[in-house]
């Protein structure tokens, strides 16, 4: 009995001492892990000796994955974090590569000047494969600049100009639709919305059909900065799958385009594009039929985040909405009959408020919050070094809600724009406290049709629309693009009803 005891007692002081090993090499794997990894990455990405400057403070996470885990599960709240423990520059591993994230006026201003000196355009590679090759944003060189002026085709004053009609019937049908049904979520419906009018202006498909591929663009959209694993199950291969489908859609409005010409009943962008076209130089249909694509992603994605976000500031200070409607009565815009104004770009750009309101709205919630380069070559930014190599990604919204300039910066007020701000662009580093379309050979080539949709819309709003927001405490999340948590719910109804 006795010597059954101390077997006994043997093996439970051999299971307890191998239940503490694995308990210890589970406790020191995670610090081994990162140990390995930090060594992995000083070799392959290591400092630039010959910068007497540092790399900047942070982490770099766990092998291959990095940070990514902590980043799709906060988000934007990742990159507070950071900024409020690190500063306005500090590393990470974001996406597969080592990354710095900049933000702060005089830092942003040595990015986005920098563009083929010292940086080029990077995006994430689930970015890169979901827009394509024949994607504008995924261009460099002298190839970017001859494809940006082809596309800058489509948003010259004349093109501008036409497409105004159809953003007026689009955006009524839809606030007629919204006021019928009373109760909405926002941001959905602003999404429709601006799909219709991207669809149709962009590229010419037909009304019922861009209804078909909202899905397929939010599954795009929702994967664009996803693990860049092509397997079925993970994002990448979802967001591939859906393109496929669009780019045919998009082949067959090029075909019809290129078969009508001029006979068609509307002159959409790619008309524009197509026609652009001069001495032989032409683009290949597949990076056509992406160029579209982008047009499509980011004229439907960025323009409805923006829409949205009109009617969620607009709704929180109504203070805001009657010196709108102030403004477009004093200039015979407020009421009239839809068929009796002729609402053009001068009539437009004459209403200061209007603008004022649509710039302060893009500086809370730009609807792109980064841009993504590549360092072509070691720099300096600040008091640290940036190693060739590395991922550069610059914080349009971090530098836009902390910049000093922007007295309470977390507040909307239209006025700051016509008070504070009115010599902001005469000051060396003031312009680069506002970027929500970029700068420089990299700025977004639609920029102009953002904004003239979105005069459009609060004009139409304006003059038709009362609501009223279903929830006080709104909250914001900012990847993909800006957007509140809730997506908005909110009443609609007939000016002046309630």
């Amino acid at each position: 009995m006795e010597m059954s005891a101390q077997y006994l007692f043997a093996d439970c002081s051999s299971v307890w001492s191998i239940a503490v090993g694995i308990l210890a090499v589970l406790l020191i794997l995670p610090t081994l892990l990162k140990w390995g990894w930090h060594f992995y990455i000083n070799r392959v990405y290591p400092a630039d000796t010959a910068s007497s400057k540092p790399l900047p403070p942070g982490t770099l996470g766990y092998p291959i994955i990095g940070e990514t885990i902590q980043f799709i599960l906060k988000i934007a709240e990742y990159y507070h974090e950071r900024r409020t423990k690190y500063g306005a520059i500090y590393k990470t591993h974001l996406m597969g590569r080592p990354t710095i994230r900049v933000s702060q006026a005089e830092y942003m201003k040595i990015i986005v000047n920098g563009e083929n000196t010292i940086v080029i355009s990077q995006w994430p590679e689930a970015t890169r494969r979901i827009l394509g090759n024949g994607a504008l944003s995924m261009m460099s060189g002298e190839t970017h600049k001859l494809r940006k002026k082809f596309v800058a085709a489509a948003f010259s004053q004349t093109a501008l100009q036409s497409y105004i009609p159809s953003f007026q019937t689009i955006c009524r049908q839809g606030l007629t639709e919204w006021r019928e049904r009373r109760h909405i979520i926002a941001f959905d419906e602003c999404k429709t919305l601006a799909f219709k009018i991207a669809s149709k202006v962009l590229v010419g498909f037909q009304y019922e059909k861009s209804s078909e591929l909202v899905d397929l663009f939010e599954v795009m959209m929702y994967n664009t900065f996803s693990l860049p694993i092509n397997l079925p199950g993970f994002g990448l291969y979802k967001g591939l799958k859906a393109k496929e489908k669009v780019v045919a859609e998009i082949d067959k409005c090029l075909m019809r385009i290129e078969t009508e010409g001029s006979d068609q009943d509307f002159t959409t962008a790619m008309h524009f594009i197509l026609y652009s076209q001069e001495g032989g130089a032409t683009i290949p249909r597949k990076e056509l039929c992406e160029a579209a694509n982008e047009l499509l992603f980011t004229g439907h994605d960025t323009t409805s985040s923006t829409l949205c976000s009109v009617l969620m500031y607009l709704g929180k200070n109504p203070e805001y909405l009657h010196r709108l409607r102030a403004e477009l009565k004093a200039n015979d815009l407020l009421d009239y009959d839809d068929d009796t104004v002729d609402l053009n770009l001068m009539k437009l750009n004459s209403l200061p408020f209007l603008h004022n309101v649509m710039k302060e709205t893009l500086r809370l919630a730009p609807p792109v919050g980064a841009g993504f380069r590549r360092a072509i070559k070691t720099f300096e930014v600040g008091d640290y070094q940036v190693p060739e190599g590395w991922t550069v990604s610059f914080g349009i919204r971090e530098t836009h809600h902390n910049s000093p300039v922007f007295t309470k910066g977390l507040e909307f007020n239209p006025d700051r724009w016509t008070e504070e701000l009115s010599d902001l662009g005469k000051q060396e580093t003031g312009k680069f406290n506002f970027l929500p379309f970029g700068y420089g050979s990299r700025i977004c080539v639609g920029k102009e049709y953002a904004k003239l949709l979105t005069k459009v819309f609060i004009v139409e709003l304006c003059r038709s629309c009362d609501w009223e927001l279903m929830n006080d405490d709104i909250k914001m999340s900012y990847i993909p693009v800006a957007k509140p948590k809730d997506s908005l719910p909110l009443c609609i109804y007939n000016r002046g009803d309630n």
